[in-house]
């Protein structure tokens, strides 16, 4: 059985601290999915097909969001601004990411760059952290 629809079955779970959806098929990750509340926890989503994670979707992560070998084409930063900013550490590598100016916001920001773990790279295969954050200010700001 493939899991379709997981809008709020991980919301309320005091003593949750791993969230283990690897290897699911998932394309898209609505808002209010998963709302962890204690410390120290992890959302592994890696080897699924997410295209898509809804602002929301995940909140309250506070060490680590594992999304390795999915589909996704963007950092959207109205989903990871905030966990970044509660310095989470990300897992992102193969992923297709474009790396236009929506990646601008971690490119210009090296906190932001060094919570991306394991040196994810763009669909071209350049990493992230090799990206000229002088061409991104340039053309993105």
């Amino acid at each position: 059985m493939l899991l379709r629809n997981l809008a709020g079955t991980f919301v309320g779970i005091p003593k949750l601290r791993l969230v283990h959806l690897e290897g699911n098929q998932l394309t898209t990750l609505r808002a209010n999915t998963i709302k962890l509340t204690g410390t120290d926890t992890w959302v592994h989503l890696n080897s699924n097909k997410l295209v898509s994670i809804e602002v929301n979707a995940i909140s309250g992560v506070i060490k680590e969001v594992w999304i390795n070998d999915n589909q996704l084409t963007e950092l959207n930063e109205d989903v990871w601004r905030q966990m970044f900013d509660d310095d989470i550490q990300l897992y992102a590598k193969d992923n297709p990411f474009t790396c236009g100016c929506d990646i601008a916001w971690i490119v210009l920001n090296v906190n932001y760059l060094n919570n991306l773990i394991d040196d994810p790279t763009c669909e071209s295969k350049t990493p992230i952290s090799d990206l000229d954050p002088v061409i991104f200010n340039e053309l993105c700001t």
